[in-house]
C-alpha cells in the first residue's frame, strides 16, 4: 500500500519546497488564482515537460506528449526512484486524469490513476483534487514547453 500511495500522487498529485503563498485552494482563489478550462489545460499539458512535488513528499518529472500520452521518472523521499508511462485526458470540467504504470528501481510495478484540477496565478500553476473544496491542498506545478 506504501507504494500505492507514493505512485498516486506522483503525476498529478504532490520534497520540500519552498514555501507556497497559498497553501490551500480557498487562500489561492481569493488570492485571484484561476481554475484553468478544459482548453487552456490542454493546451498548457500538451508537449509540455511537467515538474514538482508529489502528495508523498517525493518528486516526478513528465513528459507529456500531444497525443495523450506521458513518460517520465520519480523519486520518493527516501531517495528511490522508478519510471512511469501512460496516457493523460481533460474532461469538459478542466479536470485532468492519468492512468499509468509505475515501475520501481527495485522491480516492483503497479497501474495507478488520478485526477487533478488545474490552477493558474500570475505565472504559477498549481493541482488540487477539488475544485469546490476551499481546505483542498494545493501542489506546484513547473511547466516548460
Amino acid at each position: 500500500m506504501r507504494f500505492s500511495s507514493l505512485a498516486t500522487g506522483v503525476i498529478l498529485g504532490l520534497a520540500s519546497t519552498p514555501a507556497l503563498p497559498q497553501t490551500t485552494l480557498g487562500e489561492l482563489v481569493d488570492g485571484g488564482g484561476k481554475k484553468l478550462s478544459k482548453a487552456e489545460v490542454v493546451e498548457i499539458l500538451g508537449g509540455a515537460k511537467l515538474s514538482g512535488p508529489t502528495k508523498a513528499g517525493g518528486t516526478f518529472q513528465a513528459d507529456f506528449k500531444t497525443d495523450g500520452t506521458f513518460t517520465g521518472s520519480f523519486q520518493s523521499p527516501q531517495g528511490k526512484g522508478g519510471g512511469m508511462f501512460g496516457a493523460w485526458a481533460v474532461d469538459e470540467t478542466g479536470k485532468v486524469c492519468t492512468e499509468f504504470t509505475n515501475s520501481r528501481s527495485e522491480g516492483a510495478t503497479g497501474k495507478l490513476s488520478n485526477c487533478a484540477f488545474w490552477y493558474k496565478k500570475d505565472s504559477d500553476y498549481f493541482i488540487s483534487d477539488s475544485d469546490s473544496d476551499r481546505s483542498a491542498a494545493l501542489l506546484r506545478r513547473s511547466v516548460k514547453k
